[in-house]
């Protein structure tokens, strides 16, 4: 299975947009339209999860979290028909997670998109932790990317990095509503 979804996420970055989670730094404070979109303005996106209990629940929390906002749309689970697909791997690759499959020439995602959050690196992540990832691959799904932030100015939970796991409050951030937002 393993192999399997490596292959679908090497095909996608043909032609796709996919996104990886590691230590580093990017753009501004409303995080930027980046990669694909979900059709329509207020989508319902179903998330299948495959995930470890310890991922699965961290996706939930990051579900919860968007859907507490006045963001378009809203994340819930689903057996069938789902948007999403996530699941836990253990990769020798340093990234903390990634999101992407195919998207068309409009920049609509044109398949299930592949979460996959790598166990590997995120083992030692507090749950608070790993529920932030969560919601930070939650956002690259709406189709936000990666800013550059400060936790003292305006956070974002698209910050790529440790820096956000330290931010007042609970992610997402107003910033990231705006970026979602501007997409839909």
């Amino acid at each position: 299975m393993r192999r399997f979804l490596r292959a679908v996420m090497a095909a996608a970055l043909l032609g796709s947009a996919a996104v990886i989670v590691a230590p580093g730094a990017a753009q501004a404070a409303v995080p930027p339209f980046d990669a694909c979109r979900y059709s329509g303005s207020n989508p319902t996106i179903k998330v299948n999860s495959h995930a470890t209990t310890a991922y699965h629940d961290a996706l939930g929390a990051g579900m919860n979290r968007w859907n507490a906002t006045s963001a378009p749309g809203v994340f819930q689970f689903a057996d069938r028909g789902a948007n999403i697909e996530a699941w836990t791997i253990y990769s020798a690759e340093d990234w903390w997670a990634e999101t992407g499959a195919p998207c068309n020439s409009q920049r609509y995602w044109t398949s299930t998109v592949q979460m996959n959050f790598n166990d590997r690196m995120m083992a030692g992540f507090s749950v608070r932790e790993k529920w932030v990832v969560a919601t930070h691959e939650l956002g690259h799904a709406y189709g936000l990317g990666h800013v550059e932030m400060s936790c003292a100015g305006r956070p974002s939970v698209m910050e790529q990095g440790t820096d956000k796991f330290g931010c007042p409050g609970t992610p997402p951030w107003a910033d990231d509503v705006v970026g979602v937002d501007n997409i839909y």
